[in-house]
Formats: C-alpha cells, sequence, structure tokens
C-alpha cells in the first residue's frame, strides 16, 4: 500500500512540477514497472532524453520518469541529467513506444516496423510511347496502369526508410499492349511529421524487369486502299528510376493510407526491333512520366 502510495505522490509530483531532463548513457538503460526494479518493461537506447520531475537527480538511487502519463522506474547510474537545459537539447524524447522490449529479437523489432504495402497508380506514356504509337501508323495515346506490392521498413524516431516492391504495368492503345513485371527498391526520407497523424516524405528508388512484352499491330496501307494490320510479339528488358512526394495519414498505425505524386521513367534494354507501318524498323525504346497513385499500408 505504502508502494501504491508513493508512486502516485510520484505522479502527482510530476505532472504538477516544472521538468527536467536527463538522458541515458548506457547502451541500454532497463525500464521498470516498480520501484523494486523486479517488472521490467523494455529498454531505452542510449543518448535518448527523458523527463524526470524537478528535483529527481537527488533522490535516492531509482529516478522515477514520465513516459505518456505513466510512471516508471530506471536506476540512477543509467543517466545523467542535462545541465541548465543545454546539454543534449537535441537529443529525441523517448516516448512509450519507443521503449524495446526486452526480450525482443532482431527478427521482433525488424518486424515490428515493417509494413505490407498495395497501391494503384497512373503513369503518363510520356513521348517515348506517342513516337512508337505513330511508327506503326496509330494515333491513339495512353496512359499506364501500375498495381505494386512491397515491404517497407519505417521506424517512428528515424528520418530514413527503405523499401522493395514488385509492380505489374500495363498499357494498351489500338497498336499496342504493353505488360511487363518489376522488381525494385525504394529509399525514402521524412521531411515532415505531425505528431502521428500524417507524414510527408521524400523519396526515390530504381527497378528493373527481366520481360517486357510488347503486342504489336503495325498498320499497313495496301494497293486496294484499305488497311491491312499485322501483329508481331517483341520481347525485352527494362531498367528504370522514381522519384517524388508521397503523404501519409497516421503512417505508423495498423492501417494508414497514402498519395504519392512523382515521376518515373522506363528504359528498354535489349528490345527486339519490329516492323513499322512504312516498312522500316520501329522499336520501342522509353516510355514514362508523371506517377500519381493511392495506396494503403498494413503493419505487420
Amino acid at each position: 500500500m505504502k508502494k501504491i502510495l508513493l508512486v502516485f505522490l510520484t505522479f502527482i509530483a510530476l505532472k504538477a512540477s516544472a521538468y527536467e531532463f536527463a538522458y541515458t548513457t548506457n547502451d541500454v538503460t532497463i525500464v521498470y514497472a516498480d520501484m523494486a526494479l523486479q517488472m521490467p518493461l523494455g529498454y531505452i537506447k542510449e543518448g535518448r532524453k527523458v523527463v524526470v520531475g524537478k528535483g529527481g537527480s537527488e533522490i535516492n538511487t531509482i529516478i522515477p520518469i514520465l513516459l505518456n502519463g505513466k510512471v516508471v522506474f530506471v536506476k540512477k547510474t543509467d543517466v545523467t541529467f542535462e545541465e541548465k537545459g543545454f546539454k543534449i537539447s537535441r537529443a529525441p524524447i523517448i516516448k512509450e513506444h519507443r521503449i524495446v522490449d526486452v526480450d525482443e529479437n532482431y527478427l521482433d523489432r525488424l518486424l515490428k516496423n515493417t509494413y505490407f504495402t498495395f497501391d494503384f497508380s497512373a503513369v503518363n506514356s510520356g513521348e517515348g510511347l506517342e513516337v512508337y504509337t505513330k511508327s506503326l501508323g496509330g494515333s491513339e495515346t495512353t496512359n499506364f496502369k501500375k498495381f505494386n506490392i512491397g515491404l517497407e521498413n519505417r521506424i517512428i524516431d528515424s528520418r530514413s526508410a527503405f523499401g522493395i516492391y514488385f509492380s505489374y504495368l500495363q498499357a494498351t492503345n489500338e497498336v499496342a499492349d504493353i505488360k511487363t513485371a518489376i522488381v525494385g527498391g525504394e529509399y525514402q526520407y521524412r521531411v515532415l511529421k505531425l505528431f502521428n497523424a500524417a507524414s510527408l516524405e521524400l523519396y526515390a528508388g530504381l527497378f528493373l524487369s527481366a520481360d517486357i512484352t510488347v503486342d504489336a499491330v503495325r498498320i499497313v496501307q495496301t494497293n486496294s486502299g484499305f488497311p491491312t494490320r499485322v501483329a508481331e510479339e517483341l520481347y525485352g528488358s527494362l531498367w528504370g528510376h522514381k522519384y517524388g512526394a508521397r503523404l501519409r495519414v497516421f503512417p505508423y498505425a495498423s492501417y494508414s493510407l497514402y498519395g504519392h505524386f512523382g515521376f518515373s521513367k522506363y528504359k528498354t534494354i535489349g528490345m527486339d526491333i519490329g516492323t513499322s507501318s512504312s516498312g522500316g524498323d520501329s522499336k520501342l525504346e522509353e516510355f514514362g512520366g508523371l506517377d500519381i497513385g493511392l495506396g494503403i499500408s498494413v503493419n505487420l
């Protein structure tokens, strides 16, 4: 009963008094739920700022700290107190969700920060596809439809993140049906976070496909005056790059939404050369442009 009362009074004191800060000095600082240090909750990494009630540096060998409205305890030997508010003013303040579980292994921590993503985007075909379409005798332009699934590793107290993706890309018009499956990677850098409600990030990535298929149909004018359609199937590989910005809503929740605005560029490698409507060579060399999409992510 005395311990419960002491914890309650400590909580009131922390709430009512001015705060001071301390920061963790060991590789790991164990956080306990009780003053007897019998119930470890997890640990905090070195160099993290914690909130302590004014005068906490003078209290025994056990330091009560405040995490998201809860009083927990650490050993005084595991922290160093800030001097006049300047010494560690740029260190990240610890929040409850940043305490690492004592029993977690590397795989547990990796999965906790990993998200499955699915999105759909429209990609502008660009001048390259327009030129290729005209070489086959067509005039209709179209945009690409892209479906993405992926895995992202995003840590709430880190600005940097990365992801790997599998994409299916397709575009169809009157003279060409283009489709390919793509594997790629992406680096993300968060430039803005509004609490945990939203975030804005920049991204850049590379991708590669070992197989792009083009079902081409060239329109040939005959002596009779009626056009003839001649089909051929062409193959090749491609590589490309992308960059842009992404806005996320509740980015670290179990389920979140996001939208992106960027540019994607695709260049073919070893693409088969077909025949144009005039009888010359015809080859799809590049395509891509503005890339806009919406998606959902799920925390694993």
